[in-house]
């Protein structure tokens, strides 16, 4: 049957054949010490053994979300997977393998993203210049302390 794609028109199927551990390996740029959120969408497929998917970058994130209740061809809506992480290294292996064969693994919409923090240099300035609106109205209204 057809299969929707739980966003855009593109999906990955982990396991398209009755080859067991078929998944996606991928090396992934990151720095070091910086905070990242890690998502994807996931579905099962009906026919086949797969009941789950692990996941993992590198040693820094793992686990695994189960499939077992879901069937992209029956319609069930894609699930969606998020969590965040502080890399540990200047470059790791994204994995998704399925526990099983044939069918049962999609993923879709996989992102890795920078949590961006703003730098104290930035709060200082932004506080220095409040503080100096502040001054600068209250002399045009003659009040000087």
């Amino acid at each position: 049957g057809a299969v929707n794609s739980g966003d855009g028109n593109q999906w990955f199927d982990l396991n398209p054949d009755t080859s067991a551990g078929t998944g996606l390996s991928q090396l992934i740029s990151l720095t070091t010490g910086a905070s990242y959120t890690f998502s994807f969408l996931y579905d099962g497929g009906g026919g086949g053994t797969t009941t789950e998917i692990n996941y993992s970058i590198g040693t820094d994130v793992g686990g695994h979300v189960s499939t077992a209740a879901l069937n992209v061809y029956g319609g069930t809506p894609w699930a969606i997977f998020s969590t965040t992480f502080t890399a540990t290294a200047a470059s790791e292996t994204l994995d998704f393998l399925p526990n099983g064969v044939l069918s049962g693994g999609f993923i879709d919409n996989v992102q890795i993203t920078a949590n961006v923090v703003p730098e104290p240099s930035i709060c200082g300035l932004l506080g220095a210049g409040v503080v100096g609106v502040w001054q600068f109205s209250r002399r045009r209204k003659g009040v000087i302390s």
